[in-house]
């Protein structure tokens, strides 16, 4: 019998990024079932290529959001995204609701008793926000408002699932029984070896033929350690000139990542591309000789595994990855050079000994590793145990 599941998105998806990429797969996965979908959106435009992509009922809220709104202004639109929604979702008859994260878990929560309600938390928000903001105290009343609601809607949850165990630990509710882990992915298909090509990458971005590339890719808040790789950077050029830092990302704290390699005068060995579109990164991040996940040991990072290390491992190349509990749950020193990134000089050493390195065995363990974790894979696991 076909189930009538509504699925919440605030990303578009035309392209795809952060938490929108599990909810694309689980998309598709519910189409597979042939289940009637219906699909929430911000703007029209959404509304025109999920119709046409996915074959399915589409509601607009008409509300214009972007990634990379200031922190601020997210929690007013958040607020209004939440209001539009329960307003919208009173006419639509449905068995399930889904979303990810406490934008739509939220408004989830305060739904029909009637309704299943399944969410999905990825990150917890409250410790992103308080890190984020160098943890001063005139922010604290507002992380913990963000915590307070973030484990109401866990608890207020059917069904909930967390990317790791140390995210459930730091759940701080009575009752877990409805909370599985079930890890993120990446997309082993897109993101793969065979797109290798060392020396175009070379060539575009002007990068000598004798030097490593050490590469970070995604999104940069303080939470993502970028700033712990920029220091590195000067004691591992101090032992090798031949070694070029390439970054690939956008965000609120990368002025302050590119004022530290300013100040150490390192500009001629980094190379800020900016915000790529995600066709152009297998290419680039199966070229590169190292990638780096330079996540701090701080509560906002603990929990998360982050795609940067899953699409590093799909795209067989060696990784320098931060200690954290959440990255332990994937791999080991087996897969992936592990180190604590806190430590300059021994973050240093290890993109050392990881480029000196030719890192077929980990590169070897880490794809046979990722392969458990496809998206097509997951979404199944994601399907099976919050619709059923």
């Amino acid at each position: 019998m076909s189930k009538k599941i509504c699925v919440l998105s605030h990303w578009s998806y035309k392209t795809l990024h952060g938490g929108n990429i599990r909810s694309y797969f689980l998309l598709k996965e519910i189409i597979n079932k042939k289940d009637k979908l219906t699909l929430f959106v911000t703007n029209n435009d959404d509304k025109k290529f999920c119709q046409k992509k996915f074959k399915c009922e589409v509601v607009n809220l008409n509300l214009k959001m972007s990634r990379w709104d200031n922190k601020f202004i997210k929690i007013y639109k958040y607020i209004a995204y939440a209001i539009k929604l329960i307003i919208k979702m009173r006419s639509i008859k449905v068995d399930y609701v889904f979303g990810i994260n406490l934008i739509h878990a939220l408004p989830i929560s305060l739904l029909n008793k009637k309704i299943k309600k399944s969410i999905i938390y990825v990150d917890l928000w409250a410790d992103f926000f308080w890190y984020n903001s160098f943890e001063k105290k005139i922010f604290l009343p507002i992380a913990q408002i963000i915590r307070f609601f973030e484990f109401y809607t866990i608890k207020k949850s059917d069904k909930c699932i967390v990317i790791t165990k140390y995210m459930k630990k730091l759940i701080s509710i009575k009752k877990k029984s409805h909370i599985k882990v079930i890890p993120d992915g990446a997309d082993t298909l897109k993101f793969n070896k065979k797109f290798k090509n060392v020396s175009k990458l070379k060539k575009k971005y002007n990068i000598p033929p004798y030097n490593h590339i050490v590469s970070y890719q995604g999104g940069v808040s303080r939470h993502e350690g970028l700033d712990l790789l920029c220091y590195a950077a000067e004691y591992v050029l101090k032992v090798s000139k031949n070694v070029t830092f390439l970054i690939v990302g956008r965000g609120e704290f990368l002025d302050f990542c590119k004022e530290i390699v300013h100040r150490k005068k390192l500009e001629k060995n980094f190379i800020f591309t900016g915000w790529l579109d995600q066709r152009h990164l297998p290419e680039l991040i199966s070229s590169v000789d190292v990638s780096v996940v330079p996540m701090p040991k701080v509560r906002a990072s603990k929990p998360i595994i982050s795609f940067k290390l899953l699409e590093a491992m799909a795209s067989g190349v060696k990784i320098v990855a931060s200690d954290t509990p959440g990255i332990k749950e994937i791999v080991t020193d087996k897969e992936v050079f592990l180190t604590n990134v806190s430590n300059k000089r021994l973050f240093a050493e290890t993109i050392l000994r990881a480029c000196k390195s030719d890192g077929k065995e980990k590169i070897k363990y880490s794809e046979k590793k990722i392969r458990n974790l496809d998206w097509r894979s997951i979404a199944k696991k994601d399907y099976s145990y919050l619709f059923n």
